[in-house]
């Protein structure tokens, strides 16, 4: 019932018949006599429960059943009781299912209550907004545009004719300075000259800052000490075998492989073809070797 008064609302209706609409007829025959008692007093879930309980009760009560299906034999309504048995299984299956299914649809109807009264409310605030304002009177006119009216000589005579006689409407226009229109010119392209590249102006002040933070960071003794350590009691070792596992220990190693070439260095360094990868760190393959009499500096150290 509630989708003829949904169809209802597109209707060309004005305020008060909305009104009446929505709070008489609508909420009269569907909300106070259906809805209202449907989400209060004959509430599905207040019931649901006890019925389906008793509803189970006598699908596993024999003598219920038995009971039930005879007084339908005896009323005529099945020829034996293994019909009516088999009947009367069907029926309490059907009402147990309906009333698992019968949420859904009490879901549905509240939507669809949501939906009417949505669309009612807008409706009612359109027709108000439209009916004070010059358009909505404009939209009244055209709507009207094709019925015929009584005229002062009791002939008929159509609204849109009595448009034409009472008003007129004109284009206009105006020029300016901004009216003018100038046709854009299509230039040549041509392969012009590549920007020169700014030569690179290094400070030497700024590269010996850097460098002279960098040996106060690393200083000779400390790449000494960190070598010597990777030797252990052995006089060689070779990159796999660093132990390189930090930002740190790989600066003090490739520190140290250029510092392997110096004669006071207590250690020589040669380079092998390729790189190795420890711990995720790519260094260069070398072997380093210890110079006699470098083990105890690089215990004491």
């Amino acid at each position: 019932n509630r989708r003829r008064y949904h169809q209802r609302i597109s209707e060309s209706m004005d305020v008060n018949d909305l009104l009446s609409e929505h709070f008489d007829k609508y909420k009269e025959q569907i909300i106070d006599t259906v809805y209202y008692p449907l989400k209060t007093i004959d509430s599905v879930p207040r019931f649901k429960h006890a019925i389906i309980g008793i509803l189970n009760e006598w699908l596993l009560d024999d003598r219920v059943l038995q009971d039930i299906a005879g007084q339908g034999v005896l009323r005529k309504v099945y020829k034996d009781e293994t019909e009516g048995r088999e009947d009367v299984l069907s029926m309490i299956n059907f009402v147990a299912d309906t009333f698992d299914s019968i949420e859904g649809m009490i879901a549905d109807i509240d939507r669809r209550h949501t939906e009417y009264t949505n669309a009612s409310i807008d409706r009612i605030r359109y027709q108000m907004n439209t009916d004070r304002s010059a358009k909505g009177k404009l939209i009244a006119l055209l709507k009207a545009a094709g019925e015929e009216i009584n005229g002062e000589g009791k002939h008929e005579v159509s609204v849109t004719g009595m448009l034409q006689d009472s008003m007129e409407a004109f284009r206009h226009g105006w020029m300016d300075m901004h009216s003018l229109y100038a046709r854009a010119k299509r230039s040549v392209r041509r392969d012009g000259k590549p920007m020169p590249l700014d030569e690179r102006q290094e400070a030497p002040e700024v590269l010996q800052s850097f460098l002279m933070d960098v040996r106060r960071q690393y200083s000779t003794p400390k790449i000494d000490a960190f070598i010597l350590r990777c030797f252990g009691e052995s006089g060689t070792f070779s990159t796999e075998e660093a132990p390189v596992r930090d930002s740190e220990s790989f600066i003090l190693f490739l520190l140290g492989t250029i510092r392997g070439r110096e004669k006071k260095a207590p250690y020589t360094v040669d380079f092998l073809a390729g790189n190795v990868d420890v711990n995720g760190y790519s260094l260069p393959g070398a072997v380093f070797r210890r110079k006699t009499g470098a083990g105890q500096a690089g215990k004491e150290q």
